[in-house]
């Protein structure tokens, strides 16, 4: 009697997945550990090339000093910044000094606003620079600007 009770429940219990294992729980569990791992060994080199690009001088110096290309990506920025603040720069001059019409003054204001935006992600640092430079150019001599922003240490 208690084969056949049996007997009937097992035939009404429908099976859902009559072939699963075991096994893709461990698979799971090794993708995840894949994944851990590569977050891991991507995220650390990112972290630390972040780190080293910060515009603090007590972190750049001794790495522009040891090793020099780990700055590449803020130079980049540097550069691209700069260029791009030329540029506008010089459109914004051209539109408002030989304006014909009073869009050319407003796209010359606009022009300007831009190459602020530019000028603004660029590091206290290299204003200092550029300031010395032009200066130094206008008077003759090298003008510090100690008062204003002191000057890296390179910089005569």
């Amino acid at each position: 009697m208690e084969q056949e009770l049996e007997q009937k429940l097992a035939s009404q219990v429908v099976q859902v997945h009559p072939h699963r294992s075991a096994k893709p729980a461990s698979r799971n569990r090794k993708m995840l550990t894949k994944l851990v791992w590569m977050g891991l060994l991507a995220g650390i080199p990112i972290g630390v090339l972040w780190f080293v690009n910060l515009p603090y001088p007590s972190i750049r110096r001794p790495v522009a000093r040891v090793a020099p290309i780990l700055l590449l990506p803020s130079y980049m920025s540097i550069d691209e910044n700069y260029r791009d603040a030329i540029a506008l720069v010089e459109q914004a001059d051209q539109l408002v000094n030989q304006a014909t019409s009073h869009a050319d003054i407003e796209l010359g204001e606009q022009k300007v606003i831009q190459a602020q935006k530019s000028l603004d992600a660029l590091p206290i640092r290299f204003y200092t620079i550029i300031l010395n430079i032009v200066l130094g150019g206008i008077a003759g001599g090298s003008v510090r600007l100690s008062l204003i922003v002191p000057a890296p240490a390179w910089v005569s």
